[in-house]
């Protein structure tokens, strides 16, 4: 047997190291594929199929390991199940590939609040704020914190916060109601009857018993019968949160509660699930997508509207002619209108549009 030398013997041993990993490296997954698993995984977890959004999100995070979303919405999933152990771990993993990320932040606060982790659910909330300072999610965090303390100085610092949030979006329901709420818990008449009157101007028009009750509370209140307007407060508050409005200032403020990503078929990362097979990154840098349904106002269509659905054809047809090449956009908004035709209800269509078009784009810039 033939016997080497120091350095041909090391040459060879780094060669069959190299091999080793090529040969045990995975196979690139297609980003179709990465993209169709979390768009179920985040449907099952939006839908409260937590065993199956489990599921699939751990499928997610085996096909893409570098993914942080994929194992913040794993953590996610078993921060509903009530198994935080768990999901710490997970979010630890996900801020450790993202450490900037802001959402994962939240949603790891959330987890400490949840486990009786208060302390460490203010301090990285307060990084989060201190990194974007016009972050309405972490000051609203902030506030609920101490929404549950009976102390002055709780009381202050929540009162601070949602002022901080009216700075920001004097249009926000929510903290006028929240101000209203702790004026009124003061004895504050006039600072109760101030909100109020925002509350009534803030467009559109509050409904009809909410005008009502606004009316009422308002003229006990400059009587300074605060604790006669107690419950005409009250009927306000529960008439408000049925609102579009409120719910909107809601989202614009609530803690992170569902799938990072809002809406699964309209909004993802590409920089996580875009292979690049042209030279540079020119697939990442050219697909970049933005939720634009509140925009479009097809929330205030009826659920299952195909009619209002459908626009969504027409923003899948302008970003293919805004980014496919000379002579492949024809062909492609045909099989477009195909699938459109084919599909057998209003939330197939939506998913074949955007799918479609998804794909398409990323294929036109590789």
């Amino acid at each position: 047997m033939p016997r080497f030398g120091p350095r041909t013997s090391a040459l060879l041993l780094c060669a069959t190291v190299v091999v080793a990993i090529i040969g045990c490296r995975k196979k690139a997954v297609p980003m179709e594929v990465l993209f169709t698993t979390r768009t179920q995984a985040m449907y099952s977890l939006q839908r409260g199929q937590l065993a199956e959004a489990e599921t699939l999100f751990k499928k997610l995070v085996d096909q893409a390991p570098d993914d942080p979303l994929g194992y913040a919405n794993l953590g996610l999933t078993y921060l509903q199940q009530g198994r935080y152990a768990e999901a710490d771990k997970q979010l630890n993993r996900a801020r450790k590939l993202d450490p900037a990320n802001a959402d994962i932040a939240l949603m790891h606060a959330k987890l400490f609040a949840l486990s009786g982790r208060r302390d460490d659910a203010r301090t990285l909330l307060e990084t989060v704020y201190k990194g974007d300072p016009h972050s309405l999610h972490a000051l609203y965090a902030l506030a609920e914190l101490d929404a549950g303390e009976k102390d002055a100085a709780a009381l202050a610092r929540r009162e601070q916060r949602l002022k901080a949030i009216l700075g920001l979006a004097p249009a926000n329901i929510v903290a006028r109601l929240d101000l209203m709420d702790i004026a009124a818990g003061r004895g504050q008449a006039d600072s109760a009857v101030r909100h109020l009157e925002e509350v009534r101007r803030i467009p559109p028009e509050p409904p009809k018993e909410a005008l009502q009750e606004i009316d009422r509370s308002i003229q006990l209140l400059r009587t300074g019968s605060v604790a006669n307007a107690k419950p005409s407060l009250d009927r306000v508050r529960r008439a408000m949160e049925l609102t579009k409005p409120y719910q909107a200032s809601l989202d614009d403020v609530k803690w992170i509660e569902g799938p990072i990503s809002g809406t699964p078929l309209l909004t993802f990362v590409p920089s996580y699930f875009v292979s690049t097979r042209g030279k540079g990154g020119r697939a990442v840098d050219s697909v970049r997508f933005r939720d634009i349904t509140d925009d479009s106002g097809l929330l205030t269509a009826p659920r299952g509207c195909f009619k209002c659905r459908a626009g969504l054809f027409t923003i899948s047809r302008l970003v293919l002619v805004s980014l496919c090449p000379p002579g492949q956009y024809s062909r492609r908004s045909s099989t477009l209108t195909t699938m459109a035709g084919s599909t057998s209800s209003p939330s197939a269509a939506t998913d074949a549009a955007v799918s479609f078009t998804i794909a398409a784009t990323a294929r036109s810039r590789t």
